[in-house]
């Protein structure tokens, strides 16, 4: 649920300069590795942070309690962006990842008929990835429409997004379809 706020942060880079929106998300990012490292190398912190204390809610997901969080991750790809791309480039990738990922997941629990797994990647459907497609390329053509970013670019990089999203990358999802999908759209 966190994830959404995200948006946030491109959404100031259209009000605030570069190096403050840097600083920022920097800073956002520090404070969630720093949580991190102190829950992994601190056996009682660790059992505190990964509790479930408001039910059905727990900051970390089960897979997480020995490696960094996808939250942390996700920040990474965030603040990533904002470096090594012109800033059209990087919110687009940026909504790739925060409303794809967020559609994938509706999408996966409302519609899944059968889950599909490639090799130590965590499961995945048909129907997320669908949503997950549909969304990135809705928000292309929305950037397309309102003058940001050239639609060819805006596709290549929904179809690049999409695909790092689906397929079984050594790097969370969360970095890589940032990085990956800013990557190519900043060559195209």
């Amino acid at each position: 649920m966190i994830r959404p706020a995200a948006i946030l942060f491109p959404l100031l880079g259209i009000f605030i300069s570069k190096k403050a929106l840097l600083i920022l998300t920097g800073s956002v990012l520090a404070v969630f590795l720093a949580m991190d490292l102190f829950r992994l190398s601190w056996k009682e912190a660790a059992t505190i942070l990964e509790e479930e204390h408001i039910k059905g809610f727990k900051i970390y997901k089960q897979k997480e309690k020995r490696s960094i969080s996808s939250m942390t991750m996700f920040l990474l790809g965030v603040f990533s962006s904002f470096i090594f791309f012109k800033f059209e480039v990087a919110f687009a990738a940026i909504c790739y990842t925060t409303f794809g990922d967020m559609m994938a997941k509706i999408f996966g629990i409302n519609y899944c008929k059968k889950q599909y797994k490639w090799g130590n990647s965590s499961s995945k459907s048909v129907e997320g990835t669908v949503g997950f497609a549909l969304t990135a390329i809705t928000v292309a053509y929305f950037m397309y429409a309102v003058g940001t970013l050239p639609l060819i670019t805006g596709m290549i990089g929904a179809v690049t997004a999409t695909a790092v999203e689906a397929l079984p990358f050594p790097v969370d999802n969360n970095l890589s379809v940032p990085v990956i999908s800013g990557a190519l759209m900043s060559i195209v």
